[in-house]
């Protein structure tokens, strides 16, 4: 089970994304999307430049995250197994 805390920084993200991060309610699958998307994601909530509900949730996750911890995460989630429905 992944359970990634973002270097012991905020709320477990299988907690939202569920335990395999293929997604979870409204929170979108995560797993084996390419290292850049996530990369810029992350960079995303955490300089403000995305916004809205989902953004509120995911600021404190990455508010002290460096680069190179942003790389480390997105590199092993992108590493996990995609969901069979995103294969295509």
């Amino acid at each position: 089970m992944c359970a990634i805390t973002c270097a012991g920084r905020g709320a477990p993200q299988a907690v939202r994304h569920s335990a395999d991060l293929l997604g979870l309610g409204d929170a979108p699958p995560i797993a084996g999307r390419l290292t850049s998307y996530l990369v810029r994601q992350l960079y995303d909530f955490k300089t403000g430049a995305r916004d809205g509900m989902r953004a509120v949730l995911m600021k404190p996750v990455v508010a002290r995250l460096t680069p190179a911890q942003m790389t480390d995460i997105a590199a092993y989630v992108a590493a996990l197994p995609r969901a069979e429905a995103d294969r295509h």
